[in-house]
């Protein structure tokens, strides 16, 4: 029960923070709302493309990111701060992911959050070594 309470106030908090247009981002769960995105990648053999993303913020403190086109479904948390015996969970700009696709290849997924934009992020898939650069700026048309 309190861990539902828990995750009720972090929502909430996350709701609140977002009403005001002055309140800046203060940390990566900021981004976490029904927000849609454009992304930019750059992969490690020169490739470009671009996706639209999906950020949803369903079970706080972690929150998705779904790139719908190619079914790719990935669950994030931002990074921890602070030090190891004295940790701060939830108030970084950066965060971490595990992200799987249709074929089930896992991958892990980080970016940061400045704005409301994600930046340096950067995508590695330990099947096929596979690696990209990417960033993304809102686009309500994706």
């Amino acid at each position: 029960m309190r861990r539902s309470l828990v995750r009720v106030a972090v929502f909430a908090g996350l709701l609140i923070g977002l009403a005001s247009p002055a309140s800046a981002v203060t940390t990566c769960l900021n981004i976490a709302v029904p927000l849609r995105y454009r992304c930019d990648f750059t992969g490690a053999d020169g490739t470009h493309s671009n996706l639209c993303m999906f950020a949803t913020a369903e079970f706080p403190p972690l929150f998705h990111l779904s790139f719908p086109a190619p079914d790719i479904f990935v669950t994030c948390a931002c990074e921890a701060t602070g030090t190891f015996l004295a940790p701060k969970f939830d108030q970084s700009k950066a965060f971490l992911c595990r992200g799987i696709n249709a074929d089930d290849t896992t991958f892990a997924l980080r970016g940061q959050v400045t704005g409301h934009n994600i930046t340096k992020g950067q995508v590695v898939s330990p099947r096929d070594g596979n690696r990209l650069v990417f960033q993304c700026k809102p686009d309500p048309t994706c």
